[in-house]
């Protein structure tokens, strides 16, 4: 049965020697170098024992071959998520959210993976935040490919747009987007917490978009920064 903290500091009051196990793994920024701070800190201290090892260090065999195929793929695509990854490193990207050169346009869709569909995402604003749909096209191999994008921001405008302005412009965006690829539309995906341009849109075109909760910032971008790192397109 694990010890809570509680426990532990009952069991420490009562001059019994506990041992506790933390494992440190740094995150983005300025919290990596907090974590690395604290270890260099308590390196030093005699009442701890700290360790610090990587895959690198196994010898033992744990680390299988295709392990070590998805970890060289992750470092060839993003060597500084791959040293945060895999080596524990503190690692920042400046005043960016995502590492840019995991990006990668294309000029043309491929001629050997047709699309097959189209799913729309949304990310709708408020007062100063901007609203943002994404097409994203869904091919015969699998691949998902971001085909173009409405944006519409209130920032600096006197007169904004309302709900049912909004909600015209964007059946525009994604009628001009199916005409011009000529696939079907597979999904619409929302921003659980917009009721506005989710009711309006539904009331002018009986057309429900399925809300979808979001989750903690650090979660989502970790998530993406995951997925970029692990393919190249």
């Amino acid at each position: 049965m694990p010890f809570t903290i509680r426990d532990i500091l009952t069991l420490k009051d009562g001059r019994r020697r506990v041992w506790g196990f933390f494992e440190l793994f740094p995150k983005w920024e300025q919290l990596a170098a907090r974590q690395i701070i604290k270890f260099e800190e308590i390196k030093t201290n005699e009442n701890y024992l700290a360790h610090s090892s990587t895959y690198l260090d196994d010898e033992l065999g744990f680390v299988t071959e295709q392990m070590l195929e998805d970890i060289e793929r992750i470092k060839q695509n993003d060597f500084d998520y791959y040293r945060y990854l895999y080596l524990g490193e503190a690692v920042g990207l400046g005043n960016q959210v995502y590492n840019m050169s995991t990006f990668h346009a294309i000029d043309s869709l491929p001629t050997d993976d047709r699309l097959i569909g189209i799913s729309f995402a949304m990310d709708t604003g408020h007062q100063q935040s901007a609203t943002a749909c994404g097409a994203y096209g869904l091919t015969a191999k699998g691949n998902v490919i971001l085909l173009d994008t409405f944006y519409y921001s209130p920032a600096g405008q006197v007169i904004k747009k309302a709900p049912s302005e909004l909600t015209v412009m964007i059946s525009n965006f994604i009628d001009k987007v199916l005409k011009q690829y000529r696939v079907p539309k597979l999904k619409m995906t929302i921003d659980s917490a917009e009721g506005a341009i989710r009711n309006q849109y539904f009331k002018d075109y009986r057309e429900r978009w399925h809300p979808v909760a979001k989750k903690k910032n650090q979660t989502m971008i970790d998530m993406i920064i995951s997925l970029l790192a692990e393919v190249y397109y």
